[in-house]
């Protein structure tokens, strides 16, 4: 049992993120099961609403031999803790160490997560390379992701991983890990938090969930549950027609709630479609990601104000455009155009005399080449950042360039693959 006292406790931000207790957790008698340590490369907050995690977690339990349990990643003063202590990570259920477990099944949906996947198997007192571990000794280590397919910088440290687009053909492969496949008919219970956490909100990745994952999540959380915030990522211009049925469903069954549209890129999506999103959508920043040599062109960039005026019309006052830079034949030209149109959507905005203040925030990331494309030499794209950001413009706008190096590491973990990469470093 990890002994861990009240007084250490106290100098632990939110310690109620390490003791698990929470509403509808499954603790199974671990004898003669194969032990199986769920694990969330990320705060116990984001974690615990995880609707993979959540499907995981529940549905592997139902497996007679198996006992799954979960682990969120400790932040760093807990993460001190443990070291000073000499205590290994363990589970929140029944609070034994990672390294007793049979599999450590991590749910993933960033790559940028790896490194913390890294630190959770050396905080447990498990070797990180697979090649050092000794058969039976150690757990496996699996990675279980619906959303990144690029694992080669993972593989000297994993031993199994899975992917697929479909979140039930995924949890139903992974059972055959301990049984003959496990149908997955029954959502179960959402993980409810034995802690208060502010704005408490559902996450619907509508790019990537069915319509009946989104409508099971709505039912759970906000019709059961009585939250109020549900939080839209993964919209795409195609699916325009579900996104509103999604909408029209959401405010059927709940008046008061409130609809965050984030980091949803509207630059594709029809005038109709913004012109309907404005009766649901949380007025906050409406995002638009472009490329300079797409949006200069003439009927692009017509089409582009447009959508800007339909925007300003219904309420919203902040804007974040996202411009690549880097594409093959640009020109100086097309920064000088991009300050152009910078220019005319303030002065759209100040015919429109609108009381609060506008707030634009264009963002400057290097273009990712696809295959076959040669990407542009990193010394060049510095300068071409410095030639923009010496432009100043009006207060209100404000101009974000990503620094270097964690461009560099963006593009080198792109799933895409480049003919050559001129580094300058």
């Amino acid at each position: 049992m990890i002994m861990i006292t009240s007084k250490e406790m106290r100098h632990i931000k939110q310690p109620i993120r390490y003791v698990g207790g929470e509403v509808n957790q499954i603790i199974k008698n671990s004898n003669n099961k194969t032990k199986v340590a769920l694990c969330y490369p990320g705060v116990y907050e984001d974690g615990i609403i995880d609707y993979e995690m959540n499907m995981i977690y529940q549905n592997l339990n139902m497996i007679d031999n198996v006992s799954c349990t979960r682990c969120y990643a400790p932040m760093q003063d807990f993460e001190e803790l443990l070291k000073r202590k000499q205590i290994k990570l363990y589970s929140l259920e029944n609070r034994e160490e990672l390294i007793n477990m049979d599999y450590l099944i991590f749910v993933i949906d960033d790559v940028l997560r790896y490194t913390t996947v890294l630190n959770m198997i050396d905080i447990a007192g498990i070797k990180l390379k697979k090649e050092n571990r000794d058969s039976g000794s150690f757990p496996k280590i699996v990675i279980f992701s619906t959303n990144i397919n690029n694992i080669k910088l993972m593989e000297p440290f994993i031993d199994l991983f899975y992917y697929n687009k479909d979140l039930y053909q995924n949890i139903n492969n992974l059972a055959k890990l301990f049984c003959n496949g496990i149908i997955v008919k029954d959502y179960g219970d959402m993980i409810v938090p034995s802690m208060k956490i502010e704005n408490y909100t559902i996450i619907l990745d509508v790019g990537r969930e069915n319509k009946e994952e989104c409508l099971c999540k709505i039912e759970k959380g906000i019709i059961k549950q009585g939250i109020k915030k549900v939080s839209l990522t993964g919209i795409d211009y195609e699916k325009e027609q579900s996104l509103c049925e999604l909408l029209y469903y959401i405010k059927t069954n709940s008046d008061d709630i409130r609809i965050v549209p984030y980091g949803i890129d509207f630059s594709k999506f029809s005038l109709e479609a913004i012109e309907f999103l404005k009766h649901f959508f949380e007025k906050t920043t409406m995002n638009f990601k472009l490329e300079l040599r797409t949006i200069v062109i003439k009927e692009e960039k017509k089409e582009f104000i447009e959508k800007i005026k339909k925007i300003f019309n219904a309420g919203w006052n902040s804007i974040n455009i996202e411009f690549c830079i880097g594409t093959p034949g640009e020109t100086y030209e097309d920064m000088d155009e991009f300050f152009n149109i910078l220019e005319e959507i303030i002065n759209i905005y100040s015919m429109n005399k609108a009381k609060d203040k506008l707030n634009i925030t264009a963002k400057l990331e290097d273009y990712i080449p696809e295959r076959g494309e040669e990407i542009a030499s990193f010394n060049k794209l510095e300068i071409k950042k410095k030639y923009i950001q010496d432009r100043k413009i009006d207060d209100i706008l404000k101009i974000k360039i990503q620094p270097e190096e964690k461009q560099l590491i963006k593009t080198l973990l792109s799933t895409r693959r480049c003919k050559s990469i001129k580094c300058d470093l």
